[in-house]
């Protein structure tokens, strides 16, 4: 069909262009008149060599362009391997460095994280519950807490070679004998734990009990023996907890007496690094003082509740006051030395200091 087309629209003349008057030596010329719409392009050949043209044939690449691309995809590809050892050596070093971390910051006991859930004390405002300050006394000073100092938590940080959760160089660590030791100012060396003046952090020596969620926590704590302030006549007690991810947060704390003395009244210090609401019950016969709140950041948005009623407004009796805290162990970034500096500063020397990374509950015995 298309041939009979091209017969309609082709013309040719035999131009003689000599003597020869071979079919080969034909012109063949288009005419004025144009393709059909469906023929892009023709080939003028004679008939006999037509079958020997090679429709869309596609021209190879030059051999400069074949060696450009092949140089193109090795590139690549020796990119691509690159990036992933890098991104394998990556991932496989943080894993082994997790792995170190974790274990040279957990005790020896594996049994760290059972902790024991023991119901709360229940201490009513005014009412002097006697079997609850018998039961809270008892949970205090029970074997079962004085052998949890000794397995649960060990006064010592295990290491290999490098002390790293004390690498900051404020605690100046090293290992020996795969125990950390600290020579930076006001750390002690075994332990690695804060010291300022007559306070000496010890883990689990502390005379309130923390409790996050209804389990016991880990605690970190210094007593002194002096019977009062001799500047201020009062007796300092610091409760101190982090409790970093959230603001605002409610914390319960209960002060009793289980036995009963006279004592000089008693200034409370709330630490936290976040404002926290703290909510007080003080049993009766027990003179609060004053009440010092420290935070790190929003210092002034917190809020104090004394048996049931707001005390923020009170001036005379609260003091708030911004500052870096520490719940006893510096090693998460806590600032336990600053915060005691602050306190001996604005309230006195320390009676007790109580501190735990987490609570939400504390049971503060001032006997």
């Amino acid at each position: 069909m298309w041939r009979s087309l091209l017969k309609n629209t082709l013309s040719y003349n035999h131009l003689k262009c000599s003597k020869d008057s071979h079919p080969s030596n034909a012109v063949f010329s288009v005419s004025h008149l144009g393709l059909p719409q469906n023929i892009r392009s023709v080939f003028l050949a004679s008939e006999r060599y037509a079958m020997e043209y090679p429709l869309l044939r596609p021209v190879p690449p030059p051999s400069s362009a074949r060696c450009l691309s092949s140089l193109r995809s090795l590139r690549k590809f020796i990119l691509i391997s690159i990036v992933s050892c890098m991104a394998v050596v990556t991932l496989t070093t943080m894993a082994i460095l997790l792995v170190l971390s974790f274990q040279v910051s957990s005790p020896l006991n594996p049994s760290y994280d059972n902790r024991v859930t023991i119901p709360l004390p229940n201490i009513e405002t005014g009412n002097r519950n006697q079997s609850d300050i018998r039961r809270h006394s008892t949970l205090k000073n029970s074997s079962f807490l004085a052998s949890s100092n000794k397995t649960l938590f060990s006064s010592s940080i295990s290491c290999y070679n490098k002390c790293w959760p004390y690498t900051a160089f404020r605690f100046q660590s090293e290992c020996q004998n795969g125990v950390c030791h600290c020579q930076g100012k006001g750390y002690d060396p075994t332990s690695c734990l804060p010291i300022y003046k007559n306070c000496s952090i010890r883990r689990n020596s502390s005379n309130a009990v923390a409790y996050w969620h209804q389990k016991i926590q880990e605690t970190f704590g210094c007593h002194s023996y002096k019977e009062a302030n001799s500047e201020r006549n009062s007796q300092v007690y610091v409760i101190s907890t982090m409790n970093e991810w959230k603001a605002h947060q409610p914390i319960r704390l209960n002060v009793t007496e289980a036995m009963t003395r006279q004592f000089q009244p008693i200034t409370l210090v709330l630490a936290s690094y976040y404002p926290a609401h703290w909510f007080i019950q003080i049993q009766s016969g027990i003179h609060l003082s004053s009440i010092l709140q420290i935070s790190t950041v929003h210092f002034n948005s917190g809020r104090i509740f004394l048996n049931g009623k707001e005390v923020s407004k009170q001036k005379s009796l609260l003091t708030k006051q911004r500052s870096l805290v520490g719940y006893g162990d510096d090693r998460y970034s806590g600032h336990t030395i600053q915060l005691l500096q602050t306190v001996d500063r604005l309230a006195g020397s320390i009676t007790s200091f109580s501190g735990s990374q987490r609570a939400n509950f504390w049971t503060l015995d001032i006997s």
